[in-house]
């Protein structure tokens, strides 16, 4: 069997469920719900109270999940950067007393919807590669060179993005206040610095590139080609037919000429996933820093662009024989 567990290495979600759409959907009608009676409730302490029970609703796995990650030395797993952002935008309401908590729920919201979608991709892509019987234990798969620079690049990405933030919270407001002789404006630059925590992830890299790689397997299947990983797709791509990682069911030469199709297919996806990402990543986190953008496009930057690298990664299922 195809290791796929290369998703939930990065990513410690479970697979979707009913239960979780529900929850999703359950919280999303009570956020609206929060938002249209707000305004009647007069006192500010019973409208933090009902935020925050939302809140709780659709984040609490995310918080429990986040506990658990700093048990096990995981400090920049998704789930505590998150916890982190959405519960500093909370801090930064009530201080400034502008019962501005809508924004932490959306963000929370948001990912839960992310996480859903991303599981309920990564359970469909996974019982298709099941379905194809290729055996291949995980102790013997070869990491391919996309998914190796994506590992590389995580364990750069991830902490500079977050000492970014650390910059921006703490070292930009006694700069901006040393020059400019006034206020240090600590709740602008602590909220820039939330939104870099939102951005600080690279979901879609992590998981649509290995997304890809099943795509392409399973399309390849469907011709009467078995590529048994990532490393096999790299170099059908690069014109070689590696022995052991790809096995056609006849002896047809047109086989040859689909599998290096699907394998270019696969590899322009891979790359464009990247380049994509990466962009649109270091877009926001410039426009972030200069106080540009807002927490929304923060959400699209991490949430939305892994949706997108998903959506894209799919494409993969579909190519023409001809």
């Amino acid at each position: 069997m195809i290791d796929n567990s290369n998703i939930e290495h990065h990513h410690h979600h479970h697979a979707a469920s009913h239960g979780d759409l529900i929850r999703i959907i359950t919280a999303s009608v009570l956020y609206i719900a929060a938002n249209l009676v707000s305004d009647m409730i007069a006192d500010p302490m019973n409208r933090l109270a009902l935020y925050i029970i939302v809140y709780l609703f659709v984040g609490i796995d995310v918080i429990w999940n986040a506990i658990k990650g700093i048990v096990h030395g995981e400090w920049f797993d998704e789930n505590f950067l998150m916890t982190v952002a959405t519960l500093g935008v909370f801090a930064l309401a009530i201080f400034e007393g502008n019962d501005d908590y809508g924004e932490a729920i959306s963000v929370i919201l948001f990912f839960r919807i992310g996480e859903y979608f991303q599981g309920y991709a990564s359970m469909k892509s996974k019982k298709k590669i099941e379905a194809l019987g290729i055996e291949k234990s995980g102790s013997s798969r070869s990491t391919s060179q996309s998914e190796a620079f994506i590992t590389r690049f995580a364990k750069v990405y991830t902490p500079f993005v977050c000492c970014g933030a650390l910059i921006l919270a703490i070292i930009a407001p006694l700069i901006n206040m040393a020059i400019g002789g006034g206020d240090a404006d600590w709740n602008t630059w602590i909220y820039r610095a939330l939104t870099f925590l939102v951005i600080s992830c690279p979901c879609a890299l992590v998981i649509s590139i290995p997304m890809t790689f099943f795509a392409s397997i399973i399309n390849a299947s469907k011709h009467g080609i078995l590529i048994t990983d990532g490393c096999g797709l790299e170099q059908l791509n690069k014109g070689t037919f590696p022995s052991g990682e790809i096995v056609f069911a006849d002896n047809n030469p047109s086989k040859h000429n689909i599998a290096k199709k699907i394998a270019r297919r696969c590899m322009n996806i891979v790359w464009q996933n990247i380049f994509f990402a990466i962009g649109v990543k270091i877009i926001v986190l410039i426009l972030s820093a200069f106080g540009i953008t807002s927490m929304w496009l923060a959400i699209f930057a991490d949430t939305g662009i892994m949706i997108l690298a998903v959506l894209n990664a799919m494409r993969a299922l579909y190519i023409k024989s001809n």
